[in-house]
């Protein structure tokens, strides 16, 4: 997260011009960082608080495979401005391949990687109040109409003024970069317990005494894993129990 969004913090600050989204890339930093705490807090207090873990991965896989592309386009046009890449993908089939592909699994339909951890986060906070969730959903419809707008610049309009006729598709080195996060996306859409729920975990480990028996086990409490020790008993000399 950190290196992430600090890459896109020092381009709108710098190169980029623009002190707005500086500022809204900031604010995704510090919100992405109270998400590890919320997890620690709430497993202290014996809550289940896996959806933003899942759903912090996703972002991170997502954001960094929209820096390649836009990276990719770049490169290619000397212009990051959206109106003037309309028509990018054209004739470029594996580019299009790529941002379709992309963008149905950023849309957050049933059986992706963001479904998951969108759920997730909907279904606890709808448990608490349904007014809690109308945030998220405008959040996720807000990120949808962007993606939507993307799709639809590069696929879908007359081609742009800083799109060369000679510009090349995608190459294999950066095929093999894309690709390998486009892995990441499809793994975690299969499986996204393989961060919801090997995130912050304690391992139990039953320990016994020689005065008698303990059973013991560890719980999450803030970033630590403590013991903890149910019913324990031990005998004395005398024969009283403690």
């Amino acid at each position: 997260d950190g290196a992430l969004f600090g890459a896109i913090i020092l381009y709108f600050a710098g190169p980029g011009h623009s002190q707005i989204w500086a500022g809204i890339a900031l604010w995704a930093l510090m919100a992405g960082q109270v998400t590890s705490y919320v997890k620690a807090r709430g497993g202290s207090l014996g809550l289940d608080a896996n959806g933003g873990l899942a759903a912090r991965a996703d972002r991170i896989v997502v954001a960094f495979l929209g820096l390649v592309l836009a990276g990719v386009i770049e490169t290619r046009t000397s212009s990051g401005a959206l109106s003037r890449l309309g028509g990018m993908a054209r004739g470029r089939p594996i580019l299009a391949t790529l941002i379709i592909s992309v963008g149905v699994i950023s849309l957050a339909v049933p059986g992706s990687n963001a479904f998951a951890g969108e759920f997730l986060i909907l279904a606890g906070v709808f448990q608490q109040g349904w007014g809690w969730a109308i945030p998220g959903l405008v959040a996720m419809v807000l990120a949808a109409m962007y993606m939507l707008r993307l799709v639809s610049a590069l696929l879908h309009r007359e081609v742009g003024e800083a799109v060369p006729k000679k510009a090349s598709d995608v190459r294999l080195p950066e095929l093999c970069v894309i690709g390998a996060l486009i892995a990441c996306m499809l793994a975690l859409s299969v499986w996204p317990a393989a961060i919801s729920k090997h995130s912050f975990t304690c391992i139990e480990q039953p320990a016994a005494t020689s005065a008698g028996t303990a059973n013991q086990s560890t719980a999450q409490v803030g970033l630590a894993c403590v013991s903890r020790v149910s019913n324990p008993t031990s005998t004395t000399t005398t024969g009283t129990a403690q």
